[in-house]
C-alpha cells in the first residue's frame, strides 16, 4: 500500500474509519499504473546473459521476449480498473465491488467511500 500511496494512486485515511481510497476514479486508473507502482515490468535493454558480443542488440529470442513484455505493457495501459472490475468472472473476489451497504443493528447504512 505504501508503494501505491507514494505513486499517488491511493490516499490513506487515518482514524477509526480510516483505510485507503483510490486517488482517482477506477475509470481513470490503468492497470499499468498499478503494476508500475508495485512491481514494474522489466524490459530487456541489454543481453540478460551478459554476453558482451550482444551488448544492446538483442538476440532473436530476447527480442521476442521483450516484444512480449511490450505487448503486456500496452494491454495494461489500455485497461482501466473499472473495466477489469466490470468483467464477469467465476473467481472469488477479495471483497465486494462496489461495496454493499453495511448493516448496523438491523438497519442498512451506506457503504463508506
Amino acid at each position: 500500500m505504501q508503494s501505491l500511496t507514494r505513486a499517488g494512486l491511493v490516499q490513506a485515511q487515518r482514524g477509526v474509519r480510516g483505510g485507503f481510497v483510490l486517488a482517482r476514479s477506477p475509470e481513470e486508473l490503468t492497470v499499468l499504473e498499478v503494476v508500475k507502482a508495485v512491481d514494474p515490468i522489466q524490459r530487456i535493454k541489454a543481453c540478460p546473459l551478459g554476453l558482451k558480443a550482444h551488448g544492446v542488440r538483442l538476440c532473436p529470442l530476447h527480442k521476442r521476449l521483450d516484444d512480449a513484455m511490450a505487448q503486456v505493457e500496452r494491454a495494461f495501459a489500455d485497461s482501466t480498473l473499472a473495466e477489469i472490475l466490470a468483467e464477469p468472472t467465476k473467481s472469488v473476489p477479495l471483497c465486494e465491488f462496489p461495496l454493499p451497504p453495511k448493516e448496523t443493528k438491523g438497519r442498512k447504512v451506506a457503504a463508506q467511500k
